[in-house]
């Protein structure tokens, strides 16, 4: 029921299995993305903070849990689950992009910035954080830098319609009518 987008009956058996093998941090796990789907904050935090306990070394429990933290615009807690995200698996650009969105909502635009360079740094062929790093640049109005990574985007993804977007509002500061 999870998977086929039935959140409410997912979250009425997982919360029986969670009774029931109360040790699977994969279902309180599960039951947390059911009741942050359905925006039961509360519940949804308490099963996540159950998952962790079991698992604590498990990224995609804390990538979840800061994503959804963020979502809630609970900020320094988001920044906390996600740098432990990253402590376990420095290497994932899902975890790095995640942390650059939270380090931007949290008004560290300089430190998500950074961060998006170095990202595209060591990952310079992915399509996501060329995009991040150019709407970073675009937020601090460096259009020129901006535009230079939407085209980089498109070049790597001619039918992404958000990169040719930001390409296009990126040409119209700069005045490239």
């Amino acid at each position: 029921w999870l998977h086929s987008g039935e959140f409410a009956r997912a979250a009425e058996h997982l919360k029986i299995a969670t009774e029931l093998a109360p040790h699977s941090w994969e279902n309180h796990f599960d039951l947390a993305q059911a009741h942050a789907r359905l925006d039961q904050w509360s519940q949804a935090d308490d099963a996540f903070a159950a998952a962790a306990k079991l698992q604590p070394q498990r990224e995609e429990i804390r990538l979840a849990w800061g994503e959804m933290l963020l979502r809630q615009g609970e900020v320094d807690r988001a920044l906390a689950q996600l740098r432990v995200a990253e402590e376990l698996a420095p290497a994932s650009i899902t975890i790095q992009l995640a942390l650059i969105e939270a380090l931007t909502a949290g008004r560290e635009h300089d430190v998500a910035l950074r961060r998006a360079e170095q990202l595209v740094a060591k990952q310079p062929e992915s399509y996501e954080a060329q995009l991040c790093l150019g709407q970073l640049h675009a937020q601090s109005g460096r259009w020129e830098k901006a535009a230079a990574c939407f085209e980089t985007a498109v070049s790597m993804q001619p039918d992404a319609a958000e990169a040719h977007y930001q390409l296009g509002l990126a040409r119209v500061q700069l005045g490239e009518y």
